[in-house]
């Protein structure tokens, strides 16, 4: 019987091992792989990467859930889901933003007045360092004035719509006078770059000309300057005050309103001469003579509104 086992026993372990030896042949060489799904080889040999020899690695390959086996399987009966309820059901999913039947967040919270502005236009960030950067790899020519149409062939700045403003990240960089014509700069890089000698000019572009002004050969017929709006060109001339150039078509009224408010400032205001004030003890306004208002008389017309006409 012993025998017999053995034997047996001895022609199952065979046939395991045939397919393996197949593939690995009978090498016993003492290169070993880890994580080998034949754990019955200790000892293998590296084969050729062929069809013939792949396999999954340990846990590729996840074995299914066996539901509703009975109570030793662990998951028998409600397989898991528990008694009754949304989430007992087949396809029984809860939706993130359902709070269990309560006022939900977006309904407590206040409303918020306005829309937001989807289409924005909004200038692309340009820092003063960055700029450096490409005029020290001479990519960018410094005897002339840097237009938007150069930082974009020069590749400092990508897809341009609205414009590019200039901000002072790193002034200290500045070793040369540099000239700029941009949409906008921060007050700070106006200094920067004026303490070196350089300049900077606001030049006011919808993007209709922007896109002309990178790329005109896109255009047949050249495109005039725009007039900026009321909020633009009084942001323009707030920046203008920081001592930028300004390069756009003003309106007439705000010419006039700056012409006003110069000759205001430059006008001297006459001395007033000094009045004692009048006194304010009982008994000294006696002899004035007063004067009465007049009485103004209303004349009103009753009209009988059961008389005939």
């Amino acid at each position: 019987m012993f025998t017999s086992m053995k034997s047996k026993y001895g022609i199952a372990l065979a046939a395991m091992r045939a397919p393996v030896l197949r593939q690995f042949g009978t090498s016993t060489s003492s290169t070993t792989i880890p994580n080998c799904r034949h754990r019955t080889l200790e000892k293998i040999q590296f084969v050729s990467f062929d069809c013939n020899n792949l396999w999954d690695n340990n846990g590729a390959r996840k074995p299914a859930k066996i539901l509703g086996r009975g109570p030793g399987s662990g998951r028998g009966k409600t397989s898991g889901r528990g008694h009754k309820g949304r989430t007992a059901r087949q396809a029984g999913t809860v939706a993130p933003w359902f709070e269990g039947g309560q006022t939900p967040m977006s309904k407590r919270l206040p409303k918020i007045k306005g829309r937001p502005r989807k289409n924005k236009l909004r200038l692309k960030p340009v820092p003063v360092d960055r700029l450096m950067y490409f005029i020290q790899k001479g990519r960018l020519d410094t005897s002339k004035t840097i237009t938007i149409r150069d930082m974009f062939e020069a590749g400092v700045v990508g897809k341009v719509k609205a414009g590019v403003k200039l901000l002072s990240f790193n002034p200290e960089k500045i070793d040369r006078p540099l000239h700029f014509e941009v949409s906008d700069a921060s007050a700070e890089a106006i200094s920067a770059i004026k303490a070196k000698g350089g300049s900077v000019t606001i030049k006011y572009r919808t993007p209709l000309t922007m896109r002309y002004h990178l790329m005109p050969y896109k255009f047949m017929n050249p495109i005039a300057d725009p007039m900026p709006p009321i909020k633009r060109a009084k942001k323009m001339v707030e920046i203008g005050k920081m001592g930028a150039e300004l390069d756009f078509k003003m309106p007439t009224w705000l010419a006039g309103e700056l012409e006003r408010k110069a000759a205001l400032e430059n006008e001297i205001p006459e001395e007033e001469e000094f009045v004692i004030p009048a006194p304010r003890y009982p008994g000294v306004g006696k002899d004035t003579i007063r004067k009465r208002r007049p009485q103004l008389t209303r004349k009103y017309q009753i009209v009988n509104p059961y008389k005939r006409k």
